[in-house]
């Protein structure tokens, strides 16, 4: 497999295992259960073979949301691996700030309900130590956004019955 470790400025960086890095990426997409998620927010985009696995899990109803701040990484393995299918057919979302509340409230939009219907939270063991310093403050906007999600829905329901009522 391509692009699975990056070296430069003496920096040497594993974006997945050496020996399996498909087999690691299922054994990571497997910790969730697609019926009872429908949102998964990963940090750490690494190979991004993890990422295509739990897209593809998710049949097109749910949403991965991923969080990598690293653009020369992106850049080298999305120059080494077409990840370009799954990403166009399936809603993604990638959080290059983690302070950047307003790009993940424009991902989120118009697929506001799929946070309700179960999220999960995790992080790719080979961007664990990498991400440290600036996952925390992505997981803030992600629970702002959850919450303003969830209220947006909420709010929708309510006034859905007003419609309605008028009719008759």
């Amino acid at each position: 497999m391509p692009g699975l470790r990056l070296e430069g400025d003496g920096v040497r960086v594993t974006l997945a295992s050496a020996r399996r890095p498909l087999a690691e990426a299922g054994r990571l997409a497997e910790t969730f259960d697609p019926v009872e998620t429908a949102c998964i927010s990963v940090n750490g985009f690494g190979a991004g073979y993890h990422c295509r696995l739990m897209s593809e899990r998710l049949r097109g109803e749910g949403v991965v949301i991923c969080f990598e701040p690293d653009l020369n990484l992106l850049r080298a393995v999305l120059e080494r691996v077409d990840h370009s299918a799954w990403i166009a057919a399936a809603p993604f979302v990638l959080i290059i700030d983690p302070d950047d509340g307003a790009s993940l409230y424009d991902g989120l939009r118009g697929i506001e309900a799929l946070p309700m219907l179960g999220t999960k939270l995790i992080d790719h063991p080979a961007s664990r130590e990498r991400l440290k310093a600036s996952a925390p403050r992505f997981s803030a906007i992600l629970t702002r956004a959850l919450k303003t999600a969830r209220s947006s829905v909420a709010t929708a329901l309510v006034h859905s019955r007003s419609p309605v009522r008028d009719i008759f």
